[in-house]
């Protein structure tokens, strides 16, 4: 997301804002649920072309597109449609 795109999920406007998109999510989908990921959530913003998740790596982070902009996937060097 662009530093504009975060500007949307500050303050306490911003944190309902959150929380309801949160909700639209279908991982999460329930209010509480929200709430309880919004308190630990990470927001950063991502240049376009960035590598997120590199294959055989040790990690458990779970991302989600808040802007609605379109990503690439590619897996063991071949892309797949999003």
């Amino acid at each position: 997301m662009e530093k504009s795109s975060l500007t949307q999920f500050e303050g306490s406007e911003g944190r309902l804002h959150l929380i309801r998109a949160l909700t639209l999510q279908p991982l999460i989908h329930e209010q509480n649920l929200a709430i309880a990921v919004a308190r630990q959530l990470k927001l950063e913003a991502v240049p376009a072309g960035a590598n997120l998740i590199q294959q055989g790596a040790c990690d458990a982070d779970l991302f989600s597109d808040f802007g609605g902009r379109r990503f690439r996937l590619r897996l063991m060097g071949r892309s797949w449609p999003t």
